[in-house]
């Protein structure tokens, strides 16, 4: 027979005191005889019989719990070490100033199943603010509009940009020397970033993509001496920062956009984008208007749910990238790495990630095609649904009655709250406290608890506390100095930074000095280096 459950055997030992025989209830709640015996001659449950031997009681445990839960619903799951943390201080303030064993992490995830250890992604918090249910509802709203329902799939477009580092390669498996843990990958030396527009429609097709380079023109050395070919279809452009901007946006859409996906005879064009600048200029919104394209923006910070490119095309595109980038490397790590490599490897990686399928299937994970408004809204993206899954927990009583241990001719005993109530409950049982006796037990466990939630609350404060602390000090106004350094000097010493600060404290107590006089300006220069 397997274990009963705690609930089953309550019931049992409640039918039992009520006149049921022994044999009867363990047979009608599924426990064994020889258990529910035990537990009437005062045996604990193995979970309350060996909690004392654990560092935090059970109710502290659960505590600790309930907070996990509650920080992974704001979007804030802690960490081993923080969770660490906070069991040593509340074992410290009962007096235990003994560290926490190195396993005491694994047996607190076993005794509690609700928790357990997951791999964490962070996430922009403006991204978590905006991609709410509300602002994507409204964005199907106007994607429900009568004449953007009219736009068949075919016509329905959705640009966006990426940046790559031309010689960024990617940390993964290798095989190495089995002696070491891990081995270093050299790559090149090139950091500079490249930009590039991909725009895509929902029955999977591409158009001829946009590189913007980072300069001031654009070179012939910039591209391959073979195949030149190849990247006919590709459209490039120079900027002083390798990023897009207000004229190289109106610039693609009218060389790139119009006549790559111009129909014959001409059809209403839907574009979506991003609400970046550049795509809402009044030069931009006019061409759109005189060939027929209605633009239609996401709402901000929600491409991580919304963007079919980012769901389903980028992520593969920069994984392929830099994959090709240490395979080139492998090659020649002695030729510098230009934007000649740059554009061989994007075009292998282009080639697989903007597959049909892939786009199709991005444009369907975000719910734009076929429209379906449910796909976003039920993301595990979406912070909402993660706090939806999980119920808040509730603050625990401080005072709890357990009427789990009821027994003939002896009333509920109630956590104790101070000194008084333990003297009320030894008046309560007195003359039935006896050597190993269920009533002393269960007395002092409550005894116990009542210091456990006590120093629970204490721990609480304390944090709040540290909050609090850490909020004012960031609120309060500091005075600032411009430190100038010498030119004489390359870098300033830390020599130099104590004598400004000791400066800085001598011209605040002479300020304070002359209250009764005009206000002196202290933010006189005060020399670092020199």
């Amino acid at each position: 027979m397997s274990y009963p459950s705690e609930d089953a055997l309550q019931r049992a030992i409640d039918a039992t005191l009520s006149g049921t025989s022994a044999r009867k209830a363990s047979a009608i709640y599924g426990v064994a005889k020889s258990t529910l015996l035990d537990r009437l001659r005062g045996k604990q449950p193995k979970k309350i019989a060996q909690s004392r031997h654990q560092r935090l009681s059970p109710y502290q445990e659960t505590r600790l719990v309930d907070w996990i839960l509650a920080q992974g619903a704001l979007g804030f799951p802690p960490t081993h070490a923080q969770i660490r943390l906070f069991a040593q201080r509340i074992i410290n303030l009962a007096g235990d100033t003994q560290p926490l064993g190195r396993h005491w992490m694994d047996g607190f995830l076993a005794r509690n199943p609700s928790v357990k250890t997951i791999r964490g992604k962070a996430m922009d918090n403006k991204r978590v603010n905006g991609a709410t249910t509300e602002n994507i509802q409204a964005f199907f709203h106007r994607l429900n509009h009568p004449t953007i329902k009219s736009i068949s799939q075919r016509n329905r477009w959705k640009m966006d940009e990426t940046g790559l580092m031309q010689a960024q390669r990617g940390n993964g498996l290798v095989v190495g020397i089995s002696s070491r843990k891990k081995i270093l990958m050299k790559g090149f030396d090139s950091r500079e970033w490249v930009t590039i527009i991909e725009c895509i429609s929902a029955t999977g097709e591409s158009i001829r993509p946009l590189v913007i380079f980072r300069g001031k023109t654009l070179q012939q050395q910039h591209y391959p001496d073979n195949n030149l070919e190849d990247y006919a279809s590709w459209d490039f452009e120079p900027s002083d920062n390798g990023w897009t901007s207000n004229e190289i946006a109106l610039k693609w859409l009218k060389r790139s956009f119009l006549p790559g996906t111009a129909r014959d005879p001409p059809e209403p064009r839907l574009l979506i984008m991003d609400g970046h600048g550049s795509h809402q200029t009044d030069e931009f919104m006019w061409e759109c208007f005189q060939n027929d394209v209605f633009a239609l923006y996401l709402p901000a910070h929600t491409s991580h749910v919304l963007q079919p490119l980012d769901l389903s095309v980028f992520g593969v595109v920069k994984a392929i990238y830099r994959r090709e980038v240490g395979n080139a490397a492998l090659e020649d790590d002695t030729t510098p790495y230009g934007k000649e490599k740059f554009l061989s490897c994007y075009k292998i990686a282009r080639e697989t990630a903007l597959a049909p399928r892939t786009v199709r299937n991005g444009w369907q994970a975000t719910g734009l095609w076929p429209v379906n408004s449910a796909k976003p809204l039920m993301s595990p993206l979406l912070l909402e649904n993660r706090n939806k899954a999980l119920s808040t927990p509730q603050p625990q009583p401080i005072i709890a009655t357990d009427t789990s241990y009821s027994w003939p001719g002896l009333k509920p005993l109630v956590t104790p709250q101070k000194s008084g109530d333990i003297q009320t409950l030894l008046s309560d049982v007195k003359g039935q406290l006896t050597e190993g006796s269920t009533t002393a037990r269960l007395l002092f466990r409550k005894t116990g608890k009542s210091l456990d939630m006590k120093n629970m609350l204490i721990a609480n404060l304390q944090a709040e506390v540290a909050v609090l602390r850490a909020r004012n000090a960031d609120k309060i106004l500091k005075r600032k100095r411009v430190e100038v350094e010498d030119p004489n000097n390359r870098f300033a010493t830390i020599e130099d930074i104590m004598r400004a600060k000791r400066q800085m404290i001598d011209i605040s107590e002479e300020s304070a000095e002359e209250e009764d006089e005009d206000d002196t300006d202290i933010e006189d220069e005060i020399v670092v280096a020199g």
